[in-house]
């Protein structure tokens, strides 16, 4: 497609052409009918920023510290290609598992995030006032070496409060782990509160 456009102007004999470039920039033109207009984005004039749509805002970037969720994920190199170059695509970048729900029953949702390899996974309490505090759990601190590309929150046992389903994927990894809640009543039994119900090493 040839970036040419054609216009139908009836019986106009002059037009004026508007154009607004995608990092903003505009460019007006007054010309006359049946012949081709050449637009060059070094000659559009960056507008001035509108005062009354900074209230409009669809996103707010929040300050991690203040929100309490200041996790990052530590990606490893893929070696999919390399180890297996035949594979139809890469198995060790489908990370962070990311899950929600409410594991403490105080009607906010919780956030599971999943690690990478050499990073433990962590779960981030949310509090009344949207922010969220990190709890303790020595079961993922054990499970640090795999990669969780998925997670689920349901209740597996059937006794009306959640559990975690976590998924470990990439070319070299270790088994995927169901974490069982066996008692939850503060947060400070939550450290307590999931054990490993798969037989791995460090279990």
């Amino acid at each position: 497609m040839e970036p040419v456009f054609t216009f139908g102007l009836g019986s106009a004999e002059e037009v004026d052409l508007e154009m607004i470039w995608p990092d903003g920039a505009r460019e007006i033109k007054t010309t006359a009918v049946n012949k081709t207009v050449v637009l060059r984005r070094e000659d559009a004039i960056m507008p001035p920023p509108d005062s009354s749509a900074t209230d409009n805002k669809m996103f707010l970037l929040l300050n991690e510290s203040a929100i309490g969720f200041n996790y990052r994920h530590e990606a490893a190199f893929p070696r999919d290609r390399i180890d297996t170059p035949l594979m139809p695509h890469t198995l060790s970048n489908l990370g962070p598992a990311l899950a929600k729900g409410d594991i403490n029953s105080d009607n906010l949702l919780d956030l599971f995030v999943g690690g990478g390899p050499g990073q433990p996974s962590a779960i981030y309490l949310q509090q009344s006032k949207g922010t969220f505090t990190k709890a303790t759990i020595d079961a993922f601190e054990e499970h640090r070496d795999s990669e969780d590309i998925d997670a689920l929150f349901f209740d597996a046992t059937g006794n009306g409060y959640l559990d975690l389903y976590v998924v470990s994927g990439a070319i070299r990894t270790l088994p995927t782990v169901p974490f069982i809640r066996i008692a939850f009543t503060s947060m400070t039994s939550l450290a307590t509160s999931f054990s490993c119900q798969m037989p791995c090493p460090g279990c």
